[in-house]
């Protein structure tokens, strides 16, 4: 599994994200005290992606995808997964009003890999480099897990530039991992799921959808 780094020092403080963290549980109708889920839920598909490109960064070949108009809402992936993963979330957050931007991270779905180690900071920059391109305005960025940590990074960077952050599964340091996490049996499911590693400099063809 490629590792990634977080080089940030854990003194600090969460003073850095500003009003760029907020966390809005009602954006994606969750409860505040979620019961565990035990199996995963079916998937469901995305619908048509009308707008797709990418963004070229350090080797990278950075896909996105823009569905739908109105204030710009990013999805940020978890690790081993893609955009994809988002088919519930985004006809929700069409119906009210959003434009949705689905990014897949540097080695994940439609994105290459590129030459340089994985780390938060990198990937930040990378999602950095979309809204760049893109020209968004104070995207508000919805995350889980690796998409959170990301984030949470990409708030304290560039806070000032960004909506609100809703980012949920983040842990930035080990402390929040349980030792018995890998023996869940919900990851069993994870893997047939995951699409492969893309360590090609070439990047995948695309097509609506």
């Amino acid at each position: 599994m490629t590792q990634i780094h977080f080089k940030r020092s854990r003194g600090m403080t969460w003073r850095a994200l500003g009003l760029g963290l907020v966390l809005l549980p009602g954006l994606l109708g969750c409860s505040p005290h979620p019961s565990p889920l035990e199996s995963l839920p079916p998937e469901r598909a995305l619908p048509r992606i009308p707008i797709q490109g990418g963004v070229w960064r350090e080797a990278a070949h950075l896909w996105y995808g823009v569905i739908g108009s109105g204030p710009p809402v990013i999805l940020l992936h978890g690790g081993l997964s893609s955009h994809r993963a988002w088919g519930r979330q985004v006809p929700a957050l069409l119906d009210a009003g959003y434009q949705v931007i689905l990014i897949d991270s540097r080695g994940h779905g439609r994105s290459t890999l590129g030459s340089t180690p994985l780390s938060y900071d990198q990937l930040a920059e990378d999602v950095g480099a979309v809204i760049d391109h893109l020209q968004l305005n104070r995207p508000a960025i919805i995350g889980w897990s690796d998409g959170a940590i990301t984030a949470l990074v990409l708030g304290m960077d560039r806070g000032d530039q960004l909506g609100p952050i809703y980012a949920f599964g983040a842990n930035m340091d080990l402390q929040g991992v349980r030792k018995d996490a890998g023996d869940a049996p919900i990851l069993r499911q994870v893997g047939p799921r995951s699409p492969p590693i893309m360590p090609s400099s070439r990047p995948p063809r695309i097509s609506p959808g």
